[in-house]
């Protein structure tokens, strides 16, 4: 295997891949065939707005880096942790985390992690270790209004507080 290190705009990994490339971008309605074409039989939509069962609807975008579970995962910018918390537990019996962080002039939700280290508080430097990538495989990535405390399931009406990610990661990705 060869080693090498990738870099999207603020954010940097290590793979030990000889494909080293950028995460699989599913998180917009066109990204969902390249995301089926690597993993047959995927049902899910992981962009913004996608409907889900019980009426529910992805609030966040999912992505997911090469390296897969274990991948480590670092702030995107510099903010405080808000939240620290069990977001989702997996048929497997695995719970997933969530880390909401203020970055000012947004919150975001990491989630889908394994216990990270960070407590509510603990303040971040851009491109500091949020936590490592659970066995889902993908960041859901969610992004707030600044003052949000909690991150939220939603149903119906997009909430006021609750922004689309989509191009944000896009311009992190140099894809826009």
């Amino acid at each position: 295997m060869v080693s090498c290190v990738c870099t999207i705009k603020y954010m940097q990994y290590d793979s030990t891949s000889v494909n080293c490339w950028l995460p699989l971008v599913p998180f917009h309605p066109g990204g969902i065939d390249r995301l089926r074409a690597l993993a047959p039989g995927v049902v899910d939509y992981p962009y913004f707005g996608a409907e889900r069962s019980n009426s529910r609807i992805h609030a966040g975008i999912d992505v997911y880096p090469p390296a897969g579970d274990g991948a480590s995962l670092r702030a995107i910018k510099d903010g405080t942790v808000i939240k620290v918390g069990l977001f989702y537990t997996r048929y497997t019996g695995e719970k997933t985390y969530a880390v909401l962080v203020d970055h000012g002039d947004f919150v975001a939700n990491y989630a889908e992690v394994r216990p990270p280290a960070l407590v509510a508080g603990s303040t971040l430097n851009m491109g500091d270790l949020v936590g490592y990538i659970s066995g889902t495989r993908q960041l859901h990535f969610e992004m707030y209004t600044p003052g949000t405390t909690d991150w939220l399931w939603w149903y119906g009406e997009q909430p006021e507080n609750l922004l689309d990610p989509t191009q944000m990661m896009l311009k992190l990705y140099d894809l826009d």
